[in-house]
């Protein structure tokens, strides 16, 4: 992944309105690599040195592609999502997003149908809308998508400074009540120690 790259992708995307482009495998994942990339070699030169300050425009320009993409991208998902559900058909375009892409698709597609079938068809039908069905579906939804990845849902009786997982990521900081996704090892050793609690999201 590189500058050229990146710049080629967004031409695609701006040239097709109407059309999700494919795009590299694991392209995210590649962009946050190519930024790393980028910072270590600035970290190393000479904050004053030409090259340094090349390698900062190159970041910036890098960093503006990756903006407008991911923008492009997510109102064309939107709309895929949209269309998806008013109309009830299977859009194929799914297969052209990436796996990062295909959840949020996913996701919003489960509280699109369950607004549509539990709000307005019940408008429609003369009956009262249902907003806690909407909130179970879409919990219930959310909750086997979380077991299924293995993580775990907590949320934080106490404040606590940045903590680092067994697989090495960074957590935190921490505020009394926030919820967060993490490693099951150790949110249950986080949860022994009375720092957090499962949440109700994880335990549906």
């Amino acid at each position: 992944m590189d500058l050229s790259q990146l710049f080629s992708i967004y031409e695609k995307e701006k040239k097709n309105p109407n059309k999700i482009e494919k795009i590299p495998e694991n392209f995210y994942k590649k962009s946050a690599e190519l930024i790393r990339k980028y910072k270590k070699l600035m970290e190393k030169g000479s904050l004053d040195s030409e090259e340094t300050k090349k390698l900062s425009i190159e970041l910036d320009n890098i960093k503006s592609l990756l903006k407008l993409i991911s923008d492009i991208r997510l109102e064309k998902i939107l709309k895929l999502a949209i269309f998806e559900v008013k109309e009830n058909i299977k859009v194929t375009e799914r297969n052209e997003m990436s796996k990062e892409e295909q959840i949020l698709f996913d996701f919003i597609t489960t509280i699109l149908k369950s607004y549509y079938n539990n709000i307005i068809k019940s408008i429609l039908s003369g009956e009262n809308p249902s907003v806690d069905k909407v909130y179970e579906e879409v919990l219930s939804a959310f909750s086997k998508k979380i077991k299924s990845v293995d993580k775990l849902i907590v949320v934080f009786r106490q404040n606590l400074s940045p903590i680092v997982d067994p697989e090495g990521k960074i957590y935190g900081p921490f505020n009394i009540g926030d919820i967060y996704i993490i490693n099951p090892t150790l949110g249950k050793r986080l949860i022994e120690l009375g720092v957090c609690e499962e949440s109700i999201l994880g335990k549906e």
